[in-house]
């Protein structure tokens, strides 16, 4: 996937791209992939403080996002190709994700940037990552929210449209792309886009989501791509379909031993608990891009 420009296409790179010169023409030595990625949490909302729905649900959604950055970490995504973005600062002092928490402390939110989750600084990432990603590179985007099938809600501003995502996005061509909703009605969502270097990865379908601080469909997908059990086929590699089928069954499997709290503890805030289960999913959505390598993986083994 990741072969080596001619001359022409090389030339063709460096050419300017909407207006703008893009970058010099890079050797083959100089263009070796770089893994980007960008992990935003759009809202903490229902999660702390006041807020807090039911226990269940304190930090789910910092901890989604310190587990999906500790699993980019591992699959050897470097810090300074990272961003993060997140209404306030994460829950640094949540015990369950130690580790995951003084890496993001440490590594980005040091004051190099601003990591306010706004339209604003997520536009200028994107636009830096626009400067610096090409056909060669990896991008990932991982965006944690409460959402809706056309929107993201955004704590620190107006709700994110698929508009957006579609016009920022189309923009950045990868050699691969990924991106994951960790929200409410994000098969719909995704299913509005179209990216054909990206491989789009839903939470849920068309209904509402679930996440509490056991589970993200988000962090059990990224963690997948770095462990051999994933490996269906035993030849070697994760593939992001392999990676996505033992999340859809990870996630199943969670539901089941959610579900007597869910209907006997959880704080349904006067709904009733039988009816409630039922109107949300985890059962995931995937749409491959027609540019992208279905044998795609991040990380092979000599076995």
């Amino acid at each position: 996937m990741f072969s080596w420009p001619s001359l022409s296409g090389a030339w063709l790179a460096a050419l300017f791209s909407n207006g703008s010169l893009k970058s010099e023409i890079k050797t083959p030595e100089e263009n070796e992939p770089v893994r980007y990625a960008l992990i935003m949490t759009g809202s903490t909302r229902g999660e702390s403080g006041s807020s807090l729905t039911d226990p269940l649900d304190r930090n789910f959604f910092s901890l989604s996002g310190a587990r999906v950055y500790d699993s980019l970490r591992d699959l050897d995504f470097q810090p300074e190709n990272i961003r993060v973005l997140h209404p306030g600062q994460p829950s640094f002092d949540d015990r369950m994700e130690a580790r995951a928490f003084a890496a993001l402390q440490e590594e980005q939110f040091n004051g190099a940037y601003d990591t306010s989750a706004t339209q604003q600084n997520l536009r200028a990432i994107l636009k830096d990552f626009y400067a610096k990603i090409d056909d060669n590179d990896i991008f990932v985007v991982y965006i944690g929210t409460h959402g809706a099938p056309s929107f993201l809600e955004m704590e620190l501003d107006l709700p994110l449209r698929d508009t957006f995502i579609q016009e920022e996005l189309e923009n950045i061509h990868p050699g691969f792309g990924l991106l994951y909703l960790d929200s409410c009605s994000s098969g719909t969502f995704i299913r509005s886009l179209g990216l054909p270097e990206y491989v789009l990865v839903s939470l849920t379908g068309d209904t509402l989501g679930w996440g509490d601080r056991y589970f993200s469909g988000g962090a059990y997908f990224f963690e997948n791509l770095n462990d051999p059990e994933a490996d269906a086929n035993v030849d070697g590699h994760v593939t992001i379909e392999e990676a996505f089928t033992l999340a859809d069954r990870e996630a199943a499997e969670h539901r089941k031993r959610i579900e007597p709290y869910l209907l006997e503890q959880y704080n349904w805030q006067g709904a009733d608990p039988a009816v409630a289960i039922t109107q949300f999913s985890v059962q995931p959505t995937m749409i491959r891009g027609e540019k992208t390598d279905p044998d795609f993986s991040f990380v092979e083994w000599l076995w």
